[in-house]
């Protein structure tokens, strides 16, 4: 969720202050890689319900850590296309990744501690929304878009090896 929340500032700031681009068209190109969010996590709902979370969540993370990685690289052309490609990449993977991992540490639950982990989650949720943008900003200002989408790409490591990890021994 930091990694999105992030991408979601961190990409019309770099299109803005980078690309000279305005603030409206910078939102337009969010558009590309948020709708193919939302067609990954319909797609990643109906695989998880069919086969669970192995290999959904690794998987997710994978494209991720690779989209990410990609973006980092195309930073650096300062042409629009190949950013917008690679943020899309990144994008896809948030999409089999965000609902089905909650739902699956929701499983985990017994029926009468559901609610109780459902806010639990809300909680974590908003505090990646806040601490994710902070940190990534405080990153873009002193360190450039690059060095901050490189920090989102480990963290997104990260994720990944421990959504191997679970997905493995939930399997």
């Amino acid at each position: 969720m930091m990694t999105t929340f992030s991408l979601s500032v961190l990409l019309p700031l770099y299109f803005e202050t980078e690309l000279g681009l305005s603030a409206f068209a910078a939102g337009m190109l969010m558009l590309i890689p948020v709708l193919v969010n939302a067609l990954t996590a319909l797609v990643g709902g109906r695989i998880l319900d069919r086969f669970g979370t192995w290999p959904l969540l690794p998987v997710g993370f994978s494209v991720i850590v690779a989209g990410l990685a990609l973006l980092v690289a195309a930073s650096t052309t300062g042409e629009i296309v190949p950013v917008i490609a690679a943020a899309t990449v990144a994008y896809a993977g948030v999409g089999p990744v965000f609902a089905p991992s909650q739902t699956a540490g929701l499983r985990t639950l017994a029926p009468e501690e559901n609610p109780h982990g459902v806010a639990l989650v809300n909680v974590a949720i908003q505090l990646a929304g806040c601490i994710g943008p902070s940190i990534f900003v405080g990153i873009f200002s002193s360190g450039g878009f690059s060095s901050a989408i490189a920090t989102a790409c480990v963290l997104a490591a990260a994720g990944l090896l421990i959504a191997f990890y679970y997905s493995r021994t939930r399997r």
